[in-house]
């Protein structure tokens, strides 16, 4: 089985909670990574910044069959540590090219919204069917774990998961 991670890339405790999970993710190799990107605050919700550029740029990555680790560390590490704007189509271009492929292709995709509905799709099965409270959150089979609204999912939580 995998464990499916739900995440927003402008989101502080996301950010917090994928860089735990690196650790637990050490201690099991073995375990399959299911990365699936999803929004806090869809539009036109209100908010800072939206990540919904962000996060279709990940769903085309991964048909492409690339490990999205390296992205979202490249879009957390834009986005929190060099305060650069992730719904730059530009930005998130050069960091597709980080990741093998190449900007040009990556804008284009960004441009026609080709993964528009593989994110609202995301967004429906965690707000909706999962009725999460907060991201980040796993699943493993039909075990779920969630933060709440100030309250990070603990790595304890996610290891019961996976046993």
């Amino acid at each position: 089985m995998k464990l499916e991670i739900f995440y927003d890339y402008s989101c502080p405790y996301c950010y917090e909670g994928l860089n735990q999970l690196k650790g637990l993710i050490k201690n099991h190799p073995e375990l399959e990574l299911d990365f699936m990107p999803c929004e806090a605050h869809p539009r036109p919700e209100p908010a800072k910044i939206h990540s919904d550029m962000a996060a279709q740029l990940a769903f085309f990555l991964k048909d492409k069959g690339i490990d999205l680790r390296e992205y979202n560390d490249l879009v957390y590490k834009a986005h929190f540590e060099e305060k650069a704007r992730i719904d730059d189509v530009k930005l998130l271009g050069a960091l597709a090219s980080e990741c093998g492929v190449s900007a040009e292709e990556a804008t284009a995709v960004l441009k026609e919204n080709k993964y528009a509905d593989k994110l609202s799709a995301c967004n429906e099965l965690v707000w909706s069917k999962l009725k999460a409270d907060a991201v980040p959150g796993y699943r493993y089979g039909e075990k779920t774990a969630f933060s709440t609204g100030g309250s990070l999912v603990d790595l304890s939580d996610v290891e019961r998961l996976i046993r």
